[in-house]
């Protein structure tokens, strides 16, 4: 049993910062006693918000500190957008004051970085992942193929001046991403061709007067209304959005796909096909998990290969962090690219690599990433042997 430290020789532990009663936090504390680790303590974001001196003080007894996501709260993320100097209130689902959510996010997220303490993943690589232009720029520094990102203008007026470089000002397609946002929020599909626009988008446009609220839809939605294409894009250009080419994704059986890929200590482990007929693949829309096998039958070996380097390679970029979930691309001609990394983008349920789920693994690379802290059960039963 030499490398592991013992309950008595370390009062280390696994602490998690999340949202207690959600499954990210429910589901790592399970996992962590099914294989005989005692379960991460859990800091509320709340607690963190509430009260950071506090808050963080609870922390100094960790060996080493998972932050998880802070959404899926409304009160955490009402909290973060005050912080961040919004004054309004959000209703659920909305999409709002995303620029604000991620000015509070990141004094958070400083802090803790100030805190001392050992993370899975600084919060200081967290800052950039959350912000697409950001880590879209690091890829671009680090040459990680990927498409060419540019920042949308704050209007709807000038944005539909600035289309024309992804296409001509009679036709084009391209997407738009808001940059601080994560599960499809306020992702657009925009197209146009000769006075018609055609806008797709997990969004529900709300209009009360002449006010307009934005919601997060579980449906994709397709808009060809000029008026309503307008609403859509004067609510979300002002809280910042990227613009990249709209690439036609390779298709397998049933629809179009890309890869989600989890890199935990620069080696690619978990991967799932998300499949659509729609442009965004995004799971929680209703769309469908493909079968690897597949992939490797339409592409090969050495396709599924190359996007398992690419995504170390984007997690490379982080290298502060010990995991990440890397969208890869694979286009209809050409080679893969990166879509966007993701901090949180290990919540890939009933996937399994080398016998292990996700938290599984996170939970064993993490003794040996924390230098064997104290994370494992005092029982040598459970115990597990740390490479030296």
């Amino acid at each position: 049993m030499s490398g592991v430290s013992l309950p008595w020789e370390n009062d280390g532990r696994l602490f998690v910062v999340g949202n207690p009663e959600n499954r990210r936090v429910r589901d790592l504390q399970a996992t962590a006693e099914r294989i005989g680790f005692y379960p991460p303590v859990c800091v509320s974001w709340r607690e963190i918000l509430d009260d950071p001196p506090a808050g963080l003080a609870r922390l100094r007894a960790a060996g080493m500190v998972r932050l998880d996501s802070p959404g899926e709260n409304e009160d955490v993320l009402r909290h973060l957008v005050r912080l961040g100097g919004g004054c309004g209130g959000l209703a659920f689902g909305e999409i709002g004051f995303l620029p604000e959510q991620y000015r509070g996010f990141s004094l958070i997220l400083d802090r803790l970085s100030a805190s001392g303490s050992k993370f899975q993943n600084s919060p200081a690589d967290i800052k950039v992942m959350f912000d697409k232009w950001a880590s879209g720029c690091r890829f671009a520094a680090a040459c990680i193929p990927s498409p060419a990102t540019s920042l949308a203008p704050a209007s709807a007026a000038p944005f539909r001046k600035f289309r024309s470089a992804f296409g001509t000002p009679g036709s084009g397609r391209l997407f738009l991403k808001p940059r601080f946002a994560s599960s499809a929020s306020g992702v657009c599909a925009y197209r146009w061709s000769h006075g018609r626009e055609q806008l797709i988008a997990p969004v529900e446009l709300h209009r009360n007067g002449r006010a307009v609220r934005l919601y997060n839809s579980l449906r994709v939605r397709c808009y060809t209304s000029l008026e309503d294409i307008t609403a859509i894009l004067e609510n979300l250009l002002p809280q910042g959005m990227i613009c990249q080419p709209w690439i036609r994704k390779a298709s397998l059986s049933d629809g179009q796909f890309d890869l989600r890929i989890l890199v935990i200590n620069g080696q690619s482990r978990h991967v799932v096909v998300r499949q659509s007929h729609y442009p965004m693949t995004n799971l929680h829309l209703g769309n469908r998990r493909g079968c690897l096998d597949e992939v490797q039958e339409a592409f090969g070996q050495r396709t599924v290969d190359n996007c398992r380097r690419l995504a170390e390679d984007a997690a490379a970029c982080f290298p502060d962090s010990l995991y990440a979930g890397v969208d890869v691309l694979v286009p209809v001609r050409g080679d893969p690219l990166i879509c966007e990394i993701n901090a949180f983008g290990d919540l890939l349920p009933n996937v399994t690599h080398r016998g292990e789920s996700t938290c599984e693994a996170i939970l064993r690379a993490s003794l040996r990433h924390g230098n064997c802290a104290d994370l494992a059960k005092r029982s040598a039963s459970h115990l597990l042997k740390c490479e030296s």
